[in-house]
């Protein structure tokens, strides 16, 4: 009877880091030059996640410098070595790239965590 509790315990652990990847690590999946062409100016970040199959794996801020001196968010969304980044100034998307996934190392942590991850998708419309 032990064995098939192990059994049991192991199998439940790996549908349950199933789910957590799926629902909450998932970033967009939908990195082609295609996808890069939908994304228009003034779109919201609704807009591109859907057009890019998911949340980006990376947020940061940028600054638009000027007299103004704003703050906007970036999301890079990333496959293998393909990545596309959009910016973001008051919840439009205002520019973009494609290209090589940038390296990780002396990158600043992303600004959203897990935690901000999982309201997005519970959280109200």
């Amino acid at each position: 009877m032990k064995p098939f509790f192990v059994i049991l315990i192991i199998l439940t652990f790996i549908a349950v880091n199933g789910l957590i990847r799926k629902f909450f690590l998932h970033t967009g999946g939908n990195i082609t030059a295609t996808a890069f062409a939908q994304i228009q100016d003034g779109m919201t970040e609704t807009e591109v996640e859907e057009i890019l199959g998911g949340l980006a794996s990376h947020y940061g801020h940028v600054c638009f410098c000027g007299p103004n001196s704003e703050i906007g968010i970036f999301g890079e969304w990333t496959k293998e070595r393909e990545a596309i980044t959009v910016i973001f100034y008051k919840g439009k998307a205002c520019e973009k790239r494609m290209g090589a996934t940038p390296s990780p190392y002396g990158r600043q942590p992303s600004i959203r965590s897990p935690l901000w991850r999982i309201q997005r998708i519970f959280g109200p419309e």
